[in-house]
């Protein structure tokens, strides 16, 4: 990793700013799923050959980037990549957050910000969640809850009240 911005450099976010900041990074889902957005993806970099010695290179390539990746795959999922023939191709359609979370453990999907794995986590929870829901309470109504159980959990954890209410209601 490069230097940081000196603790009282002009550019540091206020709390305030990060306040906001991190709201609208938790939200990023959102975007990539609107219909009203339509999302160009630049998987290659520019030459950073003559970056200076204080910055640090990402050096991993784009599907391998926890972000990058999250945000691909809620793009593709809702059908808002606009130049799909340059995106690089997901390993699967909705990844089960199990493999999801071996990807992590493993190192095979990184973050140049360690601090952005949990809000990360959480936005591929909502994403999965929001494609697997209706075929979760489909699978409770049926008497099968046992059989999607982590589904379940992870519905509960990172959908909405509303949402989470219709598990419960599903339930019995």
């Amino acid at each position: 990793r490069g230097q940081g911005l000196p603790l009282d450099h002009p550019a540091q976010r206020t709390p305030e700013q990060q306040t906001w900041y991190e709201a609208a990074m938790d939200a990023m889902d959102k975007i990539y799923a609107s219909g009203i957005s339509d999302v160009i993806v630049l998987p290659q970099v520019y030459d950073l050959s003559a970056i200076a010695p204080q910055y640090t290179k990402n050096r991993y390539t784009y599907l391998c980037r926890g972000r990058c990746f999250v945000e691909l795959s809620v793009a593709t999922y809702f059908g808002r990549v606009a130049n799909p023939e340059e995106a690089p191709q997901l390993p699967q359609r909705n990844m089960d957050p199990t493999e999801f979370k071996r990807l992590l453990d493993t190192g095979e999907i990184q973050f140049t910000c360690p601090s952005d794995e949990g809000p990360v986590w959480d936005m591929y929870l909502r994403f999965y969640s929001a494609g697997e829901k209706d075929r979760l309470l489909q699978e409770i109504q049926a008497g099968r809850a046992d059989a999607v159980r982590e589904g379940i959990c992870s519905a509960l954890h990172a959908l909405s009240w509303e949402v989470r209410g219709g598990m419960v209601r599903a339930l019995g």
